[in-house]
């Protein structure tokens, strides 16, 4: 009989210790490019940390016309309102206060930053009346709120709004009870405003409303 063939034994290649972390290497060239629709959520802060964030300024904001003809300045003068294809004109009409009574009635110099951040949310790009009437509504709610000492909103709370407002139509609310909502929230609620300052903020609202002559629908760009 044939004597056996021994047989070989395979070697094992050694294995480093269960304790030993492995260490991943990018590649290079490596590029990963997010591109997010607001509307649809927003990247989470880890993913910030771990990259670039380069927002693209709309290129109707570099448009000259778009301060000018977005100040709430613009307002004093006239209004108009389109209906049934004839425009007419509506008169600012004038209210008398007492000295303890704020006048949420006074228009405010034109705030070309506050313009820049509501078109930036893309809620307020196809109406510029609409636009203009909420940036003198919150410089006005502003002004009531120094006079009796208390935190004025600022851009956060005007931002916050926009979003809100956005999100609401983007929803299929209508366009009155979108920002009557968001502003309930973020000027009314969020700055604690009560009793007689909660009056002041209501009528701050309506009279937005009525300098923005509010369709059935929000202009939301997409």
């Amino acid at each position: 009989a044939p004597a056996p063939t021994p047989t070989s034994t395979p070697t094992s290649t050694p294995t480093p210790p269960s304790h030993a972390g492995r260490v991943l290497l990018p590649h290079p060239d490596f590029r990963l490019f997010l591109a997010i629709d607001p509307r649809h959520g927003e990247v989470s802060r880890a993913m910030r940390n771990r990259g670039v964030e380069i927002f693209l300024l709309p290129p109707s904001l570099h448009d000259p016309d778009l301060i000018s003809s977005s100040s709430p300045s613009s307002l004093s003068s006239s209004a108009s309102s389109v209906g049934n294809g004839t425009a007419t004109t509506a008169t600012t009409a004038t209210t008398t206060t007492t000295p303890n009574t704020p006048n949420t009635s006074t228009p405010p110099p034109p705030f070309h930053e506050e313009v820049r951040l509501l078109a930036s949310q893309g809620l307020f790009g196809s109406s510029r009346r609409l636009r203009a009437a909420v940036v003198a509504a919150h410089a006005r709610l502003a002004a009531a709120c120094v006079r009796v000492h208390k935190r004025p909103p600022d851009l956060r709370e005007l931002a916050h709004f926009a979003q809100l407002a956005s999100t609401l139509a983007c929803r299929g609310w209508p366009a009155l009870a979108a920002l009557v909502v968001a502003w309930r929230q973020i000027y009314l609620r969020s700055l604690g405003l009560g009793g007689a300052d909660m009056v002041v903020g209501l009528r701050v609202l309506a009279q937005m409303v009525r300098e923005a002559g509010v369709g059935s629908t929000l202009g939301v760009a997409g």
